[in-house]
């Protein structure tokens, strides 16, 4: 009998679709996750959580500056950064984060990232970031960040930690939001976000009871209503929710609804 045929009888179909599977991890291994880049820039970089306002300042400072009235012109025009947003605006400084500046730490294990707008310009240094291009050509994405805003985040941290509970019982679901990106998420026209000013908390189990409840969420609103904030800027409660906003705005103001 011929011993290629006998071979190739031998070869049950999933013993092939099993070679086959090999064959094809081998020549294409799986794309990069997002973790595995956290790992492997955490571990070259020995980057340390952020939990010092130095430290904070001290990232901050590595970053580029460039002001509102030097902001690129395809920016303007793409964030629509311009019209009744320009006195909104005008005399801000931005931050211009390239590569992977946005892996930095920026509020204990917060990172850069986290801060900035979900928009094009970000997707595209993600994927840049995925496919291990080089650094001297990623694109670079503005940041709008008032100062305050992570230091009163760092401070909130600390103070629930302070208190006993989790200080990391939360995500950070939106902060720097062009006039574009607010207007597609349906938020205020005058948003404190565009300014870069405010942030929007999803609250966890603060307490650490096992459960996440609108208990956990008072702990944080009474933090900030009392200790954090108090009457230098806004919290938005929104009632039935786990979302907290709090901004830096320089007064007073409280509300429920969204």
């Amino acid at each position: 009998m011929d011993k290629t045929k006998l071979i190739s009888q031998d070869i049950s179909p999933i013993w092939f679709i099993l070679i086959l599977f090999q064959f094809l991890i081998c020549c294409n291994p799986p794309a990069p996750q997002i973790s595995d880049l956290f790992a492997e820039f955490d571990s070259r970089t020995k980057q340390q959580p952020v939990r010092t306002q130095k430290d904070l300042e001290q990232v901050l400072s590595q970053l580029e500056t460039i002001s509102f009235a030097n902001l690129d012109t395809a920016y303007i025009r793409k964030s629509n950064s311009k019209g009744d947003f320009k006195s909104m605006l005008q005399g801000k400084t931005y931050y211009n984060v390239k590569g992977e500046e946005v892996l930095l730490f920026l509020v204990d294990d917060f990172r850069l990232f986290e801060f900035m707008a979900k928009d094009e310009a970000f997707t595209a240094n993600k994927k840049h970031l995925l496919q291990n291009l080089p650094q001297e050509s990623a694109p670079g994405q503005y940041l709008l960040l008032n100062r305050r805003l992570p230091q009163k985040l760092l401070e909130l941290m600390q103070e629930l930690e302070k208190a006993g509970y989790n200080p990391h019982g939360f995500t950070i679901n939106s902060c720097y939001r062009h006039p574009v990106l607010n207007l597609q998420m349906g938020s205020a026209s005058r948003s404190r976000h565009i300014a870069g000013e405010a942030i929007d908390l999803h609250i966890r189990d603060i307490n650490q009871d096992g459960q996440i409840t609108q208990d956990d969420k008072t702990i944080v609103l009474d933090l900030l209503n009392k200790t954090i904030i108090k009457q230098t800027g806004g919290i938005g409660r929104y009632p039935g929710t786990m979302t907290v906003h709090f901004d830096v705005r320089g007064y007073g103001a409280r509300w429920d609804s969204y």
